[in-house]
């Protein structure tokens, strides 16, 4: 193994160890979206600078013009949107972000492709140690609610309080996360791989360790319930019935999984939070549309507005706009109103396109690994079903998840078509150097802005509160974008 891919899969490891930890506890003086925007940060730099040194060497084994055409189209009119955009560094920043987001679904494909069975195995590993840590922490905090008053009962952050040398400390409480929602895009990407692992391994695991597996996915499931994630819930039985429509037969054994471990999540729920407290929690299913009709007729009044560009990437946020949100909570709105319809009917198309021959692909033998191929359907379906109602792309740890299971899945396609990603470089061309060029100076770029932005997070919303007030521009809270304090433009 080259000394390049050594520290590719350290960077695995290391991304995989970290999604553990900062899931579930919290170090940096920030708060927890913040500081999970900054672990996410470190990984864009440093996988991305791997992939752009292996760019020089190797190329893409794809031969599709088409393909090649539309993307460079697609980048083309992202780059003219931001430059048209009120604030083109931030509109530059979020094309940056995602060029390097696309770098490191490519370096974890060729991991893949490298060595599977390592793949699958600490990732879905690590998948059940998050899980079974989180779960850990919820219970023990859950019962100790039951002997002490005003304890803080998960995911309620705002009765936490605890002071030390006259500071508070971890104002969200023990939910990790500066939003239960956050916490709930990371689980509507993992069910679908929890399950997975329960059959992946099926045979290779005593019966003792797979009843605890189950039991994990269950309380992840409760969780589910106890934090009201309609979101999660209604995408992850909506793309369980979209493989059972596709698959037939072969989700049988999936899907009593899916259910079995669903009603027992819902009766975890009512013995551990909802009987304690003879239901006077929060509602097991919320019926408000949490303002979402308001900003999705915002967003389509934008949208008719500036129909080909956009307002620029990320600028759907500028604060002069007085936009009801920092997102639409809606990723076709998101990009039609920030790109342009021109370049979300590419990226539609293109999606639509790998998502079909995804599906497709001959069905492979052994058994486990048709089992890869419907669960990663279902995490992938999942998300973009969730990602209606949702800023599920936007959240650090979630964009994360999604590249990690974007790069199995290309990884996988690859393999089952007994093609190579990436194949060895016969000559640097001109052209090889420019598009090389490029990525290094977005390198550069974006992480020298997150870099200056990280540096002045509270000074940031300090401004932009006490803008809040000046203004009466609403309610004197954040809306998290790329941010903590997602709303842009203070610095003009």
């Amino acid at each position: 193994m080259e000394v390049l891919d050594k520290i590719r899969w350290g960077v695995f490891f290391c991304l995989i160890g970290l999604l553990i930890f900062f899931s579930n506890f919290s170090v940096l003086p920030v708060d927890f979206m913040d500081e999970k925007r900054i672990i996410e940060a470190a990984f864009l730099f440093v996988g991305p600078a791997l992939s752009i040194l292996f760019y020089f060497n190797y190329q893409l084994g794809i031969n599709s013009k088409i393909i090649f055409l539309s993307g460079a189209v697609f980048i083309i009119l992202l780059w003219v949107s931001s430059i048209l955009a009120p604030l083109p560094q931030w509109a530059f920043l979020q094309v940056g972000w995602y060029i390097l987001l696309a770098l490191l679904v490519l370096m974890f494909a060729h991991l893949y492709q490298q060595h599977s069975r390592r793949y699958i195995k600490f990732f879905i590993g690590g998948l059940f140690v998050l899980a079974g840590l989180y779960l850990g922490h919820v219970l023990a905090f859950t019962i100790i609610s039951y002997f002490r008053e005003n304890w803080p009962l998960w995911p309620n952050r705002a009765r936490m309080s605890v002071i030390m040398n006259g500071q508070q400390l971890v104002p969200q409480g023990f939910l990790n996360f500066s939003n239960e929602r956050f916490f709930n895009h990371i689980q509507t990407w993992t069910l679908p791989l929890l399950v997975l692992g329960t059959l992946y391994y099926k045979r290779r695991l005593i019966v003792g360790i797979r009843y605890v597996m189950y039991a994990i996915i269950a309380g992840w499931w409760m969780l589910v319930f106890a934090s009201d994630a309609r979101g999660t819930f209604i995408a992850s039985f909506a793309s369980l019935f979209f493989i059972i429509f596709l698959y037939r037969q072969k989700v049988k054994e999936i899907a009593k999984i899916y259910i079995f471990t669903a009603l027992a999540g819902l009766v975890a729920y009512f013995l551990l939070f909802w009987l304690p407290r003879l239901g006077n929690g929060e509602t097991l299913i919320r019926y408000s549309h949490a303002g979402r009709l308001r900003t999705w007729k915002y967003t389509l009044h934008q949208i008719a507005a500036h129909p080909y560009f956009g307002v620029g990437p990320m600028n759907f946020s500028y604060i002069k706009f007085n936009p009801p949100s920092s997102t639409p909570h809606d990723i076709i709105l998101q990009s039609a109103v920030e790109w342009g319809i021109p370049a979300v009917v590419i990226l539609a198309g293109l999606v639509i396109w790998a998502f079909i021959a995804f599906i497709h692909q001959k069905n492979p033998r052994p058994k486990r690994k048709t089992l890869i191929k419907i669960m990663l359907v279902a995490s992938l379906s999942a998300g973009l079903i969730h990602s209606m109602v949702s800023g599920i792309f936007n959240t650090p740890f979630s964009q994360l998840l999604f590249c990690l299971i974007l790069g199995w899945a290309v990884g996988y396609y690859f393999n089952q078509k007994n093609m190579r990603l990436f194949i060895k470089r016969r000559r640097l061309t001109a052209r090889v150097w420019i598009i090389g060029l490029m990525l290094i100076g977005n390198l550069i770029f974006v992480s020298q802005k997150v870099g200056r932005d990280a540096s002045i997070l509270n000074k940031r919303k300090k401004e932009y509160l006490q803008t809040i007030k000046n203004k009466k521009l609403g309610r004197r809270i954040y809306y998290p974008r790329f941010w903590l304090q997602g709303k842009i433009g203070l610095e003009n």
